[in-house]
């Protein structure tokens, strides 16, 4: 009795973890996506009230006279005032670096994501202090986009969730294609087993 309650969990576990884990590892996916389209700047212009006066600020791309190795400068401003400038460099819309936007508390703050540098990696997050743009400690929702930023840039982790985009269906479904011919092998032995053993009862 132990030991068929031992392989039905064994066997519960091989049938339904697999889906489980593909299902929660697509929705943490469709989370990075869904995060990014909500707070991240796609373009050369986003606005917020930076410094809280009640007019809108911009968050923009400033293509003049870029850094060695960038092609360009984010560039906060608001009320006439220049408040942030970080460079910045777009190869791709995979590998760049990103910013987003996000409103705490009724102060906007930005988040850069920049690892084309790997010994230098970028994850800073700037809120205004009353006289600029200034540095300040990520707080959950700044770690869970910078996450976001990560899984789809190719110094991150887009790679990966670009395999698991691609296989994980075609992977489950043949996963489970497998599974399905090892229980009908294992029942048509089981099966086996019982019927030679009833023709084996009427003969004695």
């Amino acid at each position: 009795m132990k030991r068929s309650l031992v392989l039905g969990i064994i066997v519960t576990l091989l049938t339904l973890a697999p889906a489980g884990i593909a299902f929660w590892l697509s929705r943490i996916d469709n989370h990075h996506e869904a995060v990014l389209n909500k707070y991240e700047c796609d373009r050369d212009v986003c606005e917020a009230d930076f410094d809280g006066d009640g007019l809108l600020g911009t968050l923009s791309v400033d293509r003049a006279a870029p850094l060695a190795e960038y092609d360009s400068w984010w560039v906060v401003a608001d009320s006439g005032k220049e408040l942030l400038r970080l460079p910045r460099r777009y190869i791709d819309n995979t590998l760049r670096t990103h910013a987003a936007v996000y409103i705490q508390s009724g102060t906007p703050r930005i988040t850069i994501y920049d690892h084309l540098d790997k010994k230098k990696p970028v994850n800073a997050v700037y809120a205004y202090d009353g006289h600029r743009m200034v540095e300040v400690a990520p707080s959950e929702k700044d770690r869970e986009i910078l996450k976001a930023m990560g899984s789809l840039d190719d110094s991150g982790s887009f790679g990966t969730w670009v395999l698991f985009r691609v296989f994980w269906k075609p992977a489950l479904l043949c996963y489970y294609l497998l599974v399905g011919i090892f229980v009908w092998i294992a029942f048509r032995k089981r099966l086996r087993r019982v019927t030679d053993s009833n023709n084996l009862n009427k003969q004695i």
